[in-house]
């Protein structure tokens, strides 16, 4: 479960402030965890939940490694089958979102179960992921996440039968002159105007792109 573009900008996009009960929902080998805790308050508490045995060992590994293992706690499992004794102010998922193959294709053959299980919707369908998050979000929490922008209209729909309201709408192109290839998304309980924002992630050079380097900056070294 390798660090991948998409996890950096929702992380770097999550609003985190005044949030001290946090769930990373497929954490894979914990990058939002971590990017979340870097963030937040030393008094926040993160979960991050796994399916996969493999990438929840690393993420345990990964959090022991870092400044904030006492923030982070990790467990492997399906979310589907957490019944946990306390709701969240935040919760961030970066889901798996290929539905399946719309034809005959090698494409899933090269890739090993864990990562198929990862990026496959069969495993966290979002009516079963945004059930579960209304279940367990607080009254004024907040639930980020990320889908392909085709499926924007219909994340959304999903959400608002759950009674969560898109409140926040980030569109990502990967140049200007191509369409947005994903969506980040945040939702509440509260109804209201949708803020819809752009980001490009690189100039026409190839080279990344201010408002990505401004949004990602806590995140990259050489940035």
């Amino acid at each position: 479960m390798k660090v991948n573009t998409d996890s950096l900008i929702l992380g770097s996009w999550v609003r985190v402030a005044g949030r001290y009960r946090i769930l990373d929902i497929g954490t894979g080998t914990g990058i939002l965890a971590l990017m979340l805790a870097q963030r937040a308050s030393e008094e926040a508490v993160i979960d991050a939940i796994e399916i996969d045995a493999d990438a929840a060992r690393q993420a345990r590994e990964n959090v022991l490694a870092s400044p904030w293992a006492d923030n982070i706690a990790v467990c492997q499992g399906s979310v589907l089958t957490q019944c946990p004794g306390r709701q969240y102010d935040l919760i961030a998922c970066n889901p798996p979102y290929f539905a399946a193959p719309a034809q005959s294709t090698q494409a899933y053959a090269t890739q090993s179960e864990a990562r198929q299980q990862a990026r496959m919707q069969d495993s966290l369908s979002p009516a079963r992921l945004f059930a579960w998050v209304a279940a367990y979000l607080t009254a004024e929490g907040a639930f980020y996440c990320l889908y392909p922008a085709d499926q924007v209209h219909d994340i959304v729909e999903q959400g608002r039968a759950c009674g969560l309201y898109c409140t926040d709408l980030l569109w990502v192109q990967s140049y200007a002159h191509k369409a947005a290839h994903v969506a980040a998304m945040c939702f509440t309980r509260q109804e209201g105007a949708v803020q819809k924002e752009t980001l490009v992630i690189h100039t026409e050079t190839g080279d990344y792109s201010d408002d990505y380097r401004n949004l990602c900056r806590p995140y990259y070294l050489k940035f």
